[in-house]
């Protein structure tokens, strides 16, 4: 899956900008064939995305927010192209409460240096159920875990991987 992830890396930055190519525009460097491919890779990813949310919910009191989780996994897996996306907290330990518990998501991106404060955390809320969403790079998880931070040490050792 990785692989897939990183052949669809290589369209985001020289298929949206003019100036990514020395020479022609970026139309002329893509075939048909390319967009087409790209596409399938992306639907494999979310669907492998889909499927890991399905199994995270399946015999929870939120199996009915399945769809617009889906969707934000979605617009965060487009966003921020992480390498790995893990559902935390309660709800990965089957311990969720609806209307005392929040779904706690990690997101781990590929970045050598910390993530700004301001892009973090993001807040959602889906179904009436709070979504808290904490975004991570590889250093920052490994200090966090060094450091035996809770959050951290808690969503390594029961969080349910949904990405990718």
């Amino acid at each position: 899956m990785i692989d897939k992830v990183r052949k669809l890396d290589r369209y985001y930055i020289p298929t949206r900008y003019p100036n990514a190519w020395p020479a022609l525009p970026p139309h002329k460097h893509y075939s048909k064939d390319d967009a087409e491919e790209a596409l399938k890779t992306a639907v494999g990813v979310v669907e492998i995305v889909k499927r890991g949310l399905r199994e995270v919910l399946k015999g929870t009191s939120v199996e009915d927010l399945i769809k617009p989780l889906e969707d934000l996994l979605r617009s965060i897996v487009e966003e921020l192209r992480p390498t790995r996306i893990l559902i935390t907290g309660s709800l990965a330990r089957k311990e969720f409460v609806r209307g005392l518990s929040d779904i706690d998501i990690l997101v781990l991106v590929v970045v050598d240096y910390e993530v700004p404060s301001g892009e973090r955390f993001m807040l959602a809320s889906v179904g009436g159920v709070d979504v808290e969403v904490t975004v991570v790079s590889k250093y920052e998880l490994e200090k966090a875990l060094d450091e035996g931070r809770e959050f951290y040490v808690d969503a390594v050792r029961y969080g349910v991987e949904v990405f990718p």
